[in-house]
């Protein structure tokens, strides 16, 4: 059911003539979640640097953590 939802998902994304990425994991482990990560995080960092956004100064982020934060001191 999940990898149907996922093929649906992505198909309706791409009839949309939208940009995606597929990914295939061979083995999930320690290693490869941590590779996953390193490359979203420079895939951004990239990204927000030729559409000269800063990534890292998101008013909407930090407001949702601080709302996040005010749940756990109630």
């Amino acid at each position: 059911m999940i990898n149907a939802q996922c093929m649906a998902t992505m198909k309706s994304v791409i009839d949309s003539d939208v940009s995606v990425d597929e990914i295939e994991w061979k083995k999930i482990d320690e290693h490869s979640v941590g590779e996953m990560i390193i490359y979203y995080e420079l895939l951004t960092s990239a990204s927000g640097a030729l559409l000269e956004i800063n990534t890292y100064d998101q008013p909407g982020v930090e407001l949702g953590k601080q709302i996040l934060e005010g749940y756990f001191k109630s």
